[in-house]
């Protein structure tokens, strides 16, 4: 279960960065970067997932991310105020796996000339046990 949910974690980090580069054409980074960060670029990372279990026996897992937004050192404001409102855009619905999910709880801060964006995705994982294995059942069909 615990490599799944990592599995999905990481899917979502790469439709965010696949998002950020078709509407920017930036560099992104999934891995912190100690020298030779061009700007401008984003970093992208997964911060503080949470597990919430269900009455079905699914889990509800949300997992927010952070993008940092590093702009050119010339007009940085001018640039993060633009790239506020099209990062609200690119990644209100993103695909993973062919499979549009939508985030939710946006929040923005400016700090020290860099945009850090906050976004919300969830989604479920199932634990499928012994019993659910649907080998050795068929498909009945009745009727016309």
């Amino acid at each position: 279960m615990v490599s799944g949910v990592i599995k999905v974690i990481n899917k979502i980090i790469s439709a965010i960065c696949k998002a950020l580069h078709n509407e920017f054409g930036y560099e992104v980074y999934k891995e912190r970067i100690e020298q030779g960060l061009k700007e401008p670029c984003f970093f992208v990372q997964s911060v503080s997932p949470s597990n919430v279990p269900t009455i079905t026996g699914r889990r509800r897992r949300e997992c927010q991310y952070s993008i940092v937004f590093f702009p050119e050192s010339g007009k940085p404001y001018e640039a993060i105020n633009a790239a506020i409102e099209r990062l609200y855009d690119a990644l209100e619905i993103i695909t993973v796996d062919d499979v549009k999910i939508r985030g939710k709880d946006i929040a923005t801060a400016v700090t020290d000339d860099v945009l850090t964006f906050l976004i919300t995705y969830d989604f479920f994982m199932v634990s499928l046990g012994e019993d659910d294995n649907m080998d050795g059942y068929e498909i009945e069909q009745r009727g016309e």
